[in-house]
């Protein structure tokens, strides 16, 4: 059995992974991928290997590393003449997969049917994590839709659309490879996040609001990408001058010239984008991805965690289980199933509020050797239960019930 996965990658990291490593470029286009994987600390590799223990044999295809597919065409007279987007489904193609797993379905939409009018037998499974649009338009055409969250399985199915869940999983050699067992011993007595804080966006709006009271209540340190904004000059004499209009219009009703008018229509004042509270600015970073952000997680005592809304009441996200794979104690939004997977003061600490964020993480902040005791508890419940062998044993599972 052959399955072919369709991933992404973030653009700015893999620029920042070049520019850090100057050797990547001169690999063969095979050692390449498997390097800027290993350093994006991707589960791929890892999938590869547990897959081939259940002979699946796996390759990794990305659209968007497209000099990757040139590298690879580079002297064979039959494809390398090809336009990119032939090319990267002639490389699927010559695979010969049997199963097509495509994460970030939105983003390979176009590429769905002509990757089945090229491979007829393939079947297509999707991954659904993230906002990926109209669920019905996006999922209705693949055969299989795995999903972290039961909230979404259930939407998918009474959609009629089959569905599965597969939660994500951690690598525990990852931990082995960054050297950590002994440096989580002196970490900081401090929260971190790191992630998308979603400054703006309506589906991570209620995640900013609880960063914002935490920042201003407790030591915690961010790191992102998300742009920050502050009122500029322009913004504010706008504001000024529809505040000013505003009040002569109030005092001379009909006699108010047109023009102070027009100043007091706040239909007349631009779009700007949501001001950034300061408390977040302050403990703002650069964000941190792959290797990079593991080894920034494992140096503080406690990790923040919230989930994104569209996953709805389901305890599922990544950094759960990478949080406390590194071995920082988790301090994340109470779930309605977060029983089944860590226990609550236990494994983990879960708040229901922003209020009760604050107050626990303070209680951990004062009660460091507490904060170590649930850590330790937590990493050895994702080394022993939430482990990319057992994920992908269930995957291999769900692989074979199609396959038959």
């Amino acid at each position: 059995m052959k399955v072919a996965i369709l991933s992404t990658c973030y653009e700015k990291h893999i620029q920042y992974l070049y520019k850090t490593n100057n050797y990547i470029k001169d690999l063969d286009h095979k050692a390449e991928l498997q390097e800027l994987l290993k350093l994006s600390a991707s589960h791929f590799p890892f999938w590869i290997q547990h897959l081939e223990k259940h002979k699946i044999e796996t390759q990794v295809f990305c659209h968007d590393l497209p000099w990757l597919t040139k590298k690879w065409s580079e002297g064979k007279d039959k494809t390398q003449h090809l336009p990119a987007d032939e090319l990267f489904i002639e490389r699927i193609k010559l695979f010969e997969p049997h199963f097509l797993l495509v994460f970030s379905p939105h983003y390979y939409k176009g590429f769905i049917q002509k990757i089945k009018h090229k491979i007829s037998s393939v079947r297509l499974i999707a991954w659904y994590g993230a906002n990926q649009g109209d669920e019905r338009s996006i999922f209705s055409q693949y055969d299989l839709t795995f999903t972290n969250s039961h909230i979404l399985r259930d939407q998918l199915i009474n959609m009629g659309i089959k569905s599965e869940t597969l939660k994500h999983s951690f690598e525990p050699r990852l931990f082995q490879l960054l050297g950590k067992p002994e440096a989580t011993v002196n970490q900081k007595n401090r929260l971190v996040f790191a992630g998308t804080l979603g400054l703006g966006q309506a589906d991570h709006r209620e995640r900013t609001l609880h960063l914002e009271e935490l920042a201003k209540s407790v030591p915690i340190d961010l790191f992102s990408d998300d742009s920050t904004y502050t009122k500029s000059a322009k913004q504010i004499l706008l504001e000024s001058r529809f505040k000013l209009g505003t009040s002569i219009k109030k005092f001379c009703g009909k006699n108010t010239p047109s023009k102070i008018y027009k100043w007091s229509n706040e239909s007349n004042l631009p779009h700007f984008p949501e001001v950034t509270s300061p408390s977040i600015i302050q403990s703002l970073s650069k964000g941190v991805y792959g290797l990079e952000m593991l080894n920034k997680l494992s140096t503080y005592q406690i990790c923040f965690n919230f989930h994104n809304k569209i996953t709805g009441d389901s305890a599922c996200n990544m950094r759960l289980f990478e949080s406390t794979g590194m071995g920082c104690c988790l301090l994340t939004d109470h779930k309605s199933d977060i029983q089944s997977i860590f226990e609550p003061d236990i494994e983990v600490v879960t708040y229901k509020t922003p209020s009760e964020a604050i107050d626990k993480a303070k209680y951990l902040l004062k009660n460091p050797n507490a904060a170590q005791k649930i850590a330790k508890a937590g990493q050895q419940k994702t080394f022993s239960e939430h482990t990319t062998e057992k994920q992908v044993d269930q995957l291999a599972h769900h692989l074979k019930n199609l396959w038959n």
